[in-house]
């Protein structure tokens, strides 16, 4: 679940953030982790922090609202 979730995560912020059909998002964020696959995989590791910490009832309310907004952003701003 984790390796896929990371394989998709570019195409999926693709598909929401540039409104981009199915195919065409999963092309480009393939593309996107070809290109820049060190800054990808930092982010992603960013992410994977923050996804562990949900298991942590306090942390993990306050990562939901205040870190994944800002890791999103910078994935978002990575895409461009």
């Amino acid at each position: 679940t984790f390796i896929l979730h990371m394989l998709f995560t570019p195409s999926l912020v693709y598909a929401g953030a540039y409104n981009i059909a199915f195919m065409p998002a999963i092309k480009r964020g393939l593309n996107f982790i070809q290109r820049k696959h060190i800054y990808f995989v930092a982010l992603y590791f960013l992410f994977a922090v923050l996804w562990l910490l949900n298991l942590i009832p306090l942390i993990g309310l306050v990562s939901v609202f205040l870190a994944y907004p800002i890791l999103y952003g910078a994935i978002v701003v990575a895409l461009e």
